[in-house]
């Protein structure tokens, strides 16, 4: 684990009550695009550690977080402000595609 991220230890009430911006990392250990995805995930909590707090999900092990939120894949990223659904995006993706994605919508918080 980067230790930029942090790994789910809390109650799901937790995040709901934080008011701090998140970037929700969904995962599982079994998954080949999460091992992919892993990477960036690390280098975006280094780039956007001082506006996003960066939280990694392992579904398998919360799935209380997997219903609340609605995953129905992974990897799935979601950004969350104040405990609400800001934008959520699936699928294995490239640096500089979730770069321009949490650029452009942490603009819009």
């Amino acid at each position: 684990m980067n230790e930029l991220t942090k790994t789910v230890v809390a109650p799901l009430k937790t995040l709901l009550e934080s008011d701090k911006t998140q970037l929700l990392s969904f995962s599982a250990q079994w998954c080949g695009p999460c091992k992919t995805t892993k990477p960036v995930i690390d280098t975006i909590a280094n780039h956007y550690q001082k506006k996003v707090e960066t939280v990694r999900i392992d579904v398998d092990r919360h799935p209380d977080w997997v219903r609340h939120f609605q995953v129905r894949s992974v990897p799935t990223q979601i950004l969350v402000d104040k405990g609400e659904v800001v934008v959520r995006r699936s699928g294995a993706v490239t640096l500089a595609d979730l770069n321009t994605w949490l650029a452009s919508n942490l603009a819009a918080i």
